[in-house]
């Protein structure tokens, strides 16, 4: 076994939960399923991107020619990774800021209209990641 493919595998996986959370986010405010509903769909993204980030930064870490590769193709992704997670943590707050003031459905619309493009970015990161991770792995047979 490669060293990414235990990182590369479980990072497919978590995407591919991830595309499926996104999307019961999305129908969830096309439905108006309620604040407390998409905060918690929100919460639950920003933990799997947490997990994503930590696995990626763990396999980061070391000396070896695969850790710095992935350390100099990988890292900007993962800062990306947290600053889309951080708009989510921000937003899940700002909807539980919303639900107390009782807000007028404007703020409301406001609010659900600028999850699903941070939800779709996330996504495209952890595909470009999962990218990445199997492209050093390709590189990584080519040389064994």
């Amino acid at each position: 076994m490669s060293y990414t493919n235990a990182p590369q595998i479980f990072l497919e996986d978590q995407t591919a939960f991830l595309v499926q959370m996104i999307q019961s986010l999305v129908s969830s405010i096309r439905s108006d399923s309620g604040v407390g509903s998409i905060i918690a769909e929100l919460a639950s993204i920003a933990a799997v991107v947490e997990k994503v980030m930590q696995a990626t930064e763990t396999s980061m870490d070391g000396t070896s020619d695969a850790a710095a590769q992935l350390r100099q193709e990988a890292e900007g992704i993962v800062r990306k990774l947290e600053a889309c997670r951080e708009r989510v943590l921000d937003a899940g707050e700002r909807g539980a800021e919303l639900a107390r003031e009782q807000a007028p459905e404007a703020e409301w619309k406001v609010w659900t209209q600028g999850l699903p493009p941070v939800a779709f970015e996330i996504a495209r990161e952890t595909k470009e990641l999962v990218r990445v991770v199997d492209g050093l792995d390709e590189e990584e047979e080519d040389f064994a």
